[in-house]
């Protein structure tokens, strides 16, 4: 079975993967015996984009979430936090394609 997000939209964000990343996490963490898919739609579009990342990538990737919204005296700008999440992304999407 699936998990699905649907976005009324026709344009992908970074925000609209982390969801989905979020989703799993928190779906892995509180029913770890049930496998789940876990895919993005865009509705006006009809794309369809299902998240391929492994438990452990998708824990590095809230670590990261975590830690950025969490220091907050040492707060890093908005446009280096999603650079960094864009690097860990491209990392694991060059990685596994």
């Amino acid at each position: 079975t699936s998990v699905i997000e649907n976005k009324a939209t026709t344009e992908a964000s970074l925000e609209h993967f982390l969801q989905v990343v979020v989703y799993s996490y928190l779906w892995k963490v509180l029913q770890p015996e049930v496998n789940k898919r876990f895919i993005l739609y865009y509705q006006l579009s009809g794309d369809m984009h299902e998240l391929s990342a492994t438990h452990e990538q998708i824990k590095e990737i809230m670590h990261v979430l975590i830690k950025a919204k969490s220091e907050v005296l040492s707060r890093m700008p908005d446009t280096e936090f999603i650079q960094k999440a864009r690097d860990i992304r491209s990392k694991y999407e060059s990685k596994y394609r």
